[in-house]
């Protein structure tokens, strides 16, 4: 299981994630993560990418091709893994399968977590009102949407003209979306 899991904040990503981790074993790889890391282990990419998490922007897509790069290259890399968060873009995307290859890897499937707009603002208010989160109000949520749909739309282009697009109905109750990936994905 090679997965990319594409979709809004708010889509039940992570939650299917940490499923797929916890029922399946699968590596989860989160790009927050990865990034975190490379910064806590204070590696010269780390270092490089440390001034944009700080300053609390997008590390360039170049930079975090390059730390994707350096996990897929190390020798204890994950055969079979879901990763949330990356690519972002069709460049990322590229560069992915190309790293991908490198490590004789081939990605499976692209899932699209499918959820309307006015849904998805709907939930992430509820977890701003139960979580305390101040990254998630109305207006917040709808530019984060816009953001998304400016460079999704086109990723999901691309993986529908390799053939990997899937889409899930995250619409759904979590064991529903759940079901619907392993149909898709398999083991």
């Amino acid at each position: 299981m090679r997965i990319v899991f594409l979709g809004p904040p708010g889509s039940g990503k992570g939650t299917q994630a940490k499923l797929l981790r916890e029922r399946r074993g699968v590596a989860v790889i989160g790009t927050g993560d990865i990034l975190r890391d490379a910064v806590r282990r204070a590696t010269p990419l780390g270092k490089q990418v440390e001034q944009y998490l700080v300053a609390g922007q997008l590390a360039p897509d170049g930079l975090v091709n390059e730390i994707v790069a350096d996990l897929f290259r190390r020798p204890d890399r994950p055969s079979q893994f879901v990763i949330d968060g990356y690519p972002r873009t069709v460049p990322q995307a590229a560069a992915f399968e190309d790293e991908l290859a490198k490590a004789g890897l081939a990605l499976e499937h692209a899932l699209l977590f499918s959820v309307p707009d006015e849904e998805l603002i709907r939930r992430l208010s509820g977890r701003r009102e139960e979580q305390g989160r101040t990254d998630d109000g109305e207006a917040t949520v709808r530019k984060r949407l816009d953001m998304y749909h400016a460079t999704m739309d086109a990723l999901a282009d691309h993986y529908r003209q390799e053939g990997m697009l899937r889409e899930i109905d995250a619409t759904a109750d979590v064991e529903g979306v759940y079901r619907q990936i392993v149909a898709v994905a398999g083991t």
